[in-house]
């Protein structure tokens, strides 16, 4: 009778140890569980701000090519006439001197 009331006493023991096994691996998966949970709503998260980034910063580059293909639009005329004055009054120069003056100098 004590070596079969020690032998269910044994089996308890060890199944309370399995089951105090069993749950520590449980509790162990579910903590990596919600730490994968928790990097790919971190990962999401960034995805996202990295694609809301990315599509700002192109809207900012179509924005600044835009301005600048205006400007160059608007400037264009501007600079054409400024040449034109150029060479207007470089022939003006020109032909007040003539060319076959020699510096005696």
């Amino acid at each position: 009778m004590a070596a079969a009331s020690k032998c269910r006493e044994e089996k308890k023991q060890t199944e309370r140890e399995m089951h105090k096994a069993a749950v520590k691996l449980e509790l162990q998966r579910s903590k990596q569980e919600k730490e994968h949970r928790q990097k790919q709503v971190k990962h999401e998260k960034k995805t996202g701000s990295d694609f809301i980034t990315r599509k700002r910063q192109r809207e900012g580059d179509g924005k600044r090519e835009n301005d600048r293909k205006k400007t160059c639009a608007e400037e264009a005329p501007k600079h054409q006439k400024q040449l034109e004055e150029i060479i207007h009054s470089t022939n003006t120069v020109k032909d007040a001197c003539p060319k076959d003056t020699v510096s005696k100098y």
